[in-house]
């Protein structure tokens, strides 16, 4: 007897075999030949083409000194809205960020931001769904390198104790504790970012949402 499979189960099964063959090396794959594999299993190549627009800036891949400190997700819209309420954007965006920033118009869109050079967030909202209608911006090269410093300077204190010492054992300490000092604030940093990002994504779903609310026919 043939086994049957629900299109949950199907949609793990493909994930977990894509995932054991990228084990071995990932190839890449064009929109089209992607769209042809849905098409095998049923799925409108229109939504495949869509869910790529709106994937997330790919992520960079961690390394030793944890999670990027610059991060982008953009999301198209599927109507464009006949107006923008600036108003209920603001609101959206200090509900989810709890920043003070200032808007500015960006041709029929517009543009918040809040911080400086290296701790800034930029919101841009554009009413189109030709190109990234809702593009977020966060970069913050300061909090990061403030985090990794103070772990350099409780380390450096310990590698100087640690010498002070004068024996072989007291080197070694310090050193752990450095090592210690680097990799916690390596974890602080990466819990902080993915959080970060989080709030980010939720941002943007709400603000899409908002604008394609706008451009939806009033109902009498």
């Amino acid at each position: 007897m043939t086994t049957k499979y629900t299109d949950q189960q199907m949609a793990l099964i493909l994930k977990r075999a894509a995932e054991q063959q990228a084990a071995a090396g990932e190839a890449t794959h064009s929109l089209e030949a992607i769209q042809d594999i849905a098409r095998q299993v049923g799925i409108d190549p229109a939504l495949v083409a869509n869910a790529a627009q709106n994937l997330d800036a790919p992520a960079q891949a961690s390394h030793v000194m944890g999670e990027p400190s610059a991060h982008r997700i953009s999301r198209r819209l599927q109507r464009a809205p006949t107006s923008i309420d600036s108003a209920a954007l603001l609101a959206i965006i200090r509900d989810h960020l709890s920043m003070t920033g200032e808007i500015r118009p960006l041709g029929d869109g517009l543009e918040w931001h809040a911080g400086i050079a290296e701790n800034k967030f930029v919101v841009t909202v554009a009413p189109t769904t030709a190109g990234p209608a809702v593009r977020i911006d966060a970069r913050q090269h300061g909090p990061k390198a403030l985090a990794y410093m103070a772990a350099g300077i409780t380390g450096g204190i310990a590698l100087l104790v640690g010498a002070g010492v004068g024996h072989g054992l007291g080197a070694v300490a310090g050193i752990a504790v450095l090592g210690a000092s680097v990799a916690g604030a390596r974890a602080v940093w990466n819990r902080y970012a993915r959080r970060r990002n989080e709030r980010l994504r939720a941002l943007t779903e709400a603000l899409v949402a908002q604008l394609e609310s706008d451009g939806r026919p009033s109902e009498s």
